[in-house]
């Protein structure tokens, strides 16, 4: 149904009701990896797997998928960042030579 931000009030009350329960911390990543806050997404993720070992194969997938998206977001960023300090030296350079 798309509704993520009424089901993390849902699941956030769930939590404080039962702090121990691993589905309801597996189910708080999923609604944070949908609302796209990846670093609370793996927190509940562990949660879930500390809380009961059998879910990390589940969750061991996921890992791999939100730590690659990180990964390539944050080379997406840097290579952008460093074509614009190039740019940048390259109109100090014009700048110099006129």
């Amino acid at each position: 149904m798309q509704r993520f931000d009424a089901a993390l009030d849902e699941l956030k009350q769930l939590r404080d009701m039962a702090p121990d329960e691993s589905n309801v911390h597996f189910m708080l990543g999923r609604v944070y990896k949908q609302l796209g806050n990846k670093s609370e997404a793996l927190r509940h993720y562990t949660i879930a797997m500390n809380l009961d070992p059998k879910v990390s194969s589940k969750i061991s997938t996921i890992f791999v998928l939100l730590i690659t998206d990180t990964w390539q977001a944050s080379q997406t960023i840097k290579e952008a960042m460093q074509a614009l300090n190039d740019d940048y030296d390259e109109e100090l350079s014009d700048e110099s030579d006129e």
